[in-house]
């Protein structure tokens, strides 16, 4: 948890954030709105007081209805448009008008206890004093309490450098959003062990990162 953190206001909502490594490995589907779509479900079936928020400004079709979206504000299309930036650079001013913007937000979630948020995947936005930072802040000091959820994609653990980026990635965020995080292996149905060096529970547990280093030196 973050130091000198203030719970105030609406202290009992809890968010479980969809924080999703992108940049690295330059892959930005891990199926976080998937995941998103089925917690959804799940907290329908159990009948939970939540709500889902997308924050993608880029993600115009979600598996999933929206309660709450960052593109009633803006979208990358219209930043692109209008000051001439690229998708990235119009994802970042997207992240910070809505930072700017961020009690807006907040109104929408008063009163709800859970709030499932599915957020963009580009590495850069979730960098230490970045766009999502400065979100996450905002959030908590409003009395939210927020877990992250970090999705990789388990189609590069047979690549033992693909994984090691992956972990690298993970561990940047993690450092970066200083606060809880649940790392997931997403799309372990596509591959079979066989295909990999090692069990899968050695890519869940990471015991001992160096027989990955053995493997990229034999």
């Amino acid at each position: 948890m973050r130091k000198n953190e203030r719970t105030c206001g609406i202290s009992d909502i809890h968010g479980l954030a969809q924080v999703v490594r992108t940049k690295t490995t330059g892959n930005t589907d891990m199926g976080e709105s998937t995941f998103t779509a089925g917690l959804s479900d799940c907290y329908t079936q159990l009948k939970r007081d939540f709500m889902t928020i997308n924050l993608d400004p880029a993600n115009h079709v979600t598996p999933y209805h929206t309660d709450a979206d960052i593109q009633e504000l803006i979208t990358v299309e219209d930043a692109m448009d209008r000051l001439g930036l690229g998708p990235n650079g119009a994802l970042r001013y997207c992240m910070q008008t809505l930072s700017a913007n961020v009690q807006w937000l907040i109104g929408k979630i008063m009163r709800i206890r859970y709030l499932l948020i599915d957020c963009p995947g580009q590495l850069e936005l979730y960098r230490s004093e970045g766009e999502m930072d400065k979100l996450i802040v905002a959030l908590e000091t409003a009395g939210v309490r927020l877990c992250a959820l970090h999705l990789t994609d388990s189609l590069y653990c047979p690549d033992p450098a693909s994984f090691v980026s992956v972990v690298m990635s993970t561990l940047s965020s993690m450092v970066a959003l200083e606060m809880p995080q649940i790392n997931v292996l997403s799309k372990a149905d596509l591959f079979t062990e066989a295909e990999l060096p090692f069990d899968l529970e050695f890519y869940t547990n990471l015991p001992d990162i160096r027989k990955l280093v053995d493997v990229l030196d034999s």
